[in-house]
């Protein structure tokens, strides 16, 4: 009998510990943030809206697969990050993760970051509809990387951009490569 209540006792200790552990793994929904279900989702894209599919899982989990045409900043770089994409603060962004714990917390970061229509969906939901995901490697679909330079032309200013066939806003009108110094 005491054998029988200790194997009950050690079952249970396992069973909230494997619950407290799949918690942490996967945190809980951020309260307040709106989510945009994946058939939503796959139908504005398909219909060709303009919206930003932002993944903010880890490279590794987006190289394991992605919403086809997603951006992979992780949520822990969000606010660095994301003004390396210069987007308008109009711009139509969903936020992406497995289970919905990063990518509504990502979507509250957003609206706070000045950012009007945030919303996030649950990757999980896409697989479960069907829909298609692209496998890559971890930078395949990263934010676009940024170049740091003087412009050694009139303004000798420093630039950080991300395209550098943009022409310059100074006096030279020349395209920012051609702007580059040797930073």
């Amino acid at each position: 009998m005491n054998r029988l209540i200790l194997a009950g006792i050690c079952m249970g200790v396992t069973l909230a510990g494997g619950a407290l552990a799949l918690a942490q793994e996967h945190p809980s929904v951020a309260a307040g943030a709106s989510e945009t279900e994946a058939k939503k989702l796959y139908d504005e894209l398909g219909q060709g809206k303009k919206v930003l599919v932002l993944d903010v899982r880890t490279p590794k989990e987006f190289a394991q697969g992605h919403i086809p045409g997603a951006v992979n900043i992780p949520a822990e770089e969000l606010s660095r990050r994301i003004p390396e994409l210069k987007l308008s603060p109009d711009t139509v962004i969903v936020t992406v993760c497995e289970h919905g714990g990063r990518s509504s917390r990502a979507s509250l970061e957003l609206k706070r970051l000045g950012f009007k229509s945030t919303s996030f969906c649950r990757l999980e939901g896409w697989r479960k509809s069907g829909y298609k995901i692209e496998k890559a490697g971890p930078r395949a679909q990263t934010a676009p990387a940024t170049h740091k330079f003087t412009c050694r032309h009139y303004c000798q200013s420093e630039k950080e951009v991300a395209d550098l066939s943009e022409k310059c806003e100074c006096a030279c009108d020349k395209p920012y490569r051609d702007c580059r110094g040797s930073n």
